[in-house]
């Protein structure tokens, strides 16, 4: 009875700041709260229309349009988008006049059903995942109503696409079906090859001990990364471009001018070089030295996490693993999160001990708030949700990492006393 309240004070909570948000919006003051899409609209969509300006000439690696640092993805998303480019009205685009792509009509209409097709393949893996679990759906509605969806949709970014094939990839890993679990291989490769951090969950093959399966999904990545290529102009050629591109983007993003994202990096960034006002070498050194500290203890909790009996602990330390391992982990990336947000709801559901989960659920109202805060911090004039939810969620983190720790040194510990055990109990029967 108490779990049920809870979840229904969560929820009304939740549900009653879209509300706010909304009738804000009908204020005069709407253009501060709109701050929850990226440059309140100005940049809208922008991650669709450039790629599509990018490759309707098929030859996207050696694009000039907002440099080449902008081509750094593998060639199966720019495949993926084509079509699009190839319907819309996207040639002779003025890269100077600022996005141009956007303001023709066709363009427009395509944007839109890119858009509908995206959001219903997440509603569709959402659901999917959420019959497995056998979690009510009136949960996912804050998912659907929350600032950080809101926020994906604005950028048109393929990730839609990628935290979908991740979430059945998910549904249907462990399934007994063996043409489920080949299709789980093919959304898992398929995700990598779009974002390529989602790999990292590969690691509930290992977990399982399902090595055809992790082996199959790896044969399909290759070839899905690889065979693409052949498509645009200059073949195999583009690999090297690729790289080159990759280079010229890290160098573009790594900047501590760069406040906007979840990378501990930005964070730093944000607050010692943009509120306090510390020079850039000091944020610099500062900022790579923690990002280090944070990329060895993201790589140590995933790899402790395979140890782990509580699933919750597992995903969350592979979610960590797909944000914080980034250079340049950009605030949409949080989206990955929702697998994450649904066992939680399904542990809940299921434990007694339910005041124990209250914090976590503070932590997801702050998350899926769409309530923009902008306010001065410092001589910087910055969106507040973004750096409260970094802040946050890195304190989620170092919570998860203490707590895989402590049970991985226990399970180990178990493992030793387990050995020397049936070690004793062999030389006794040796013995006798």
């Amino acid at each position: 009875m108490k779990k049920n309240k809870i979840l229904t004070i969560f929820l009304i909570t939740t549900l009653s700041l879209f509300a706010i948000f909304i009738i804000l919006l009908l204020g005069k003051e709407k253009e501060t709260y709109l701050n929850i899409f990226y440059a309140r609209f100005k940049d809208l969509m922008a991650d669709f229309f450039n790629v599509c300006t990018y490759i309707v000439k098929k030859n996207p690696y050696n694009n000039e349009i907002n440099g080449f640092a902008e081509k750094a993805y593998l060639p199966i998303s720019y495949l993926i988008l084509y079509p699009f480019a190839k319907v819309g009205d996207f040639k002779d685009i003025n890269p100077y006049v600022l996005n141009d792509a956007m303001h023709r009509p066709v363009n427009i209409f395509l944007a839109f059903i890119f858009t509908l097709l995206s959001i219903l393949l997440l509603i569709y893996s959402i659901n999917r995942l959420a019959k497995k679990w056998k979690i009510d759906k009136k949960y996912l509605i804050p998912l659907y109503l929350s600032g950080i969806f809101l926020y994906t949709i604005e950028r048109g970014n393929l990730i839609l696409l990628s935290v979908s094939l991740l979430i059945l990839f998910i549904s249907y890993y462990d399934s007994e079906n063996k043409y489920l679990r080949l299709f789980a291989a093919f959304c898992l490769a398929l995700t990598a090859a779009l974002k390529f951090y989602p790999v990292v969950f590969g690691l509930l093959y290992l977990k399982n001990k399902q090595y055809k399966d992790a082996i199959v999904s790896a044969l399909i990545a290759l070839a899905i990364v690889f065979l693409p290529f052949l498509f645009f102009k200059g073949g195999f050629d583009n690999i090297s471009l690729l790289f080159r591109n990759l280079k010229l983007n890290s160098e573009r993003y790594s900047g501590v001018n760069m406040f906007s994202g979840l990378s501990i990096k930005n964070f730093c960034n944000f607050w010692f070089y943009g509120v306090v006002g510390k020079s850039a070498t000091f944020t610099a050194n500062l900022s790579n030295r923690l990002f280090s500290i944070c990329r060895v203890s993201v790589v140590l909790c995933v790899l402790l996490s395979i140890f782990q009996k509580n699933k919750f602990n597992i995903l969350a330390a592979l979610f960590f693993a797909i944000i914080l391992l980034q250079d340049n982990s950009r605030f949409y990336c949080i989206l990955y999160i929702i697998p994450v947000y649904m066992y939680l709801i399904k542990e809940i559901l299921e434990s007694k001990k339910i005041l124990r989960y209250v914090p976590i659920l503070i932590y997801f109202v702050i998350l899926l708030n769409p309530i923009a805060i902008e306010m001065k911090v410092g001589k910087y004039n910055g969106i507040i949700n973004e750096y409260l939810i970094t802040f946050l969620t890195i304190v989620f983190f170092i919570v998860l990492f203490i707590k895989v720790i402590v049970e991985g040194v226990s399970y180990f510990k178990h493992e030793k006393e387990s050995s020397k055990s049936k070690s004793k109990c062999n030389s006794c029967a040796f013995s006798i």
